[in-house]
């Protein structure tokens, strides 16, 4: 179980109860839209794993980069979407 914090069509930053290893090969169901029942899966590979200095204590004490093995057409419009809505700018 983790929690997305940031994504692109490329790949996601994930914060996690569990220490992964870089390059372990994982596979992760996403929910479209975010809050929606339609799900998709994707597998990845770790590229990077830290402490999560906002919660090293806490539940998510692990931010995670996960790269897409390959990215998934579905996931595309969704994560553009979602940049746009969040956008700062």
């Amino acid at each position: 179980m983790a929690v997305t914090h940031d994504a692109s069509p490329a790949g996601v930053m994930i914060v996690a109860a569990s220490r992964l290893e870089v390059g372990a090969s994982v596979d992760m169901t996403f929910q479209i839209p975010p809050s929606g029942d339609r799900e998709v899966a994707v597998r990845g590979t770790v590229v990077r794993v830290d402490k999560n200095s906002a919660d090293p204590y806490g539940m998510w004490p692990y931010r995670i980069a996960i790269e897409f093995d390959e990215p998934d057409p579905e996931l595309e419009p969704v994560i553009e979407q979602l940049a746009q809505t969040h956008d700062p700018d």
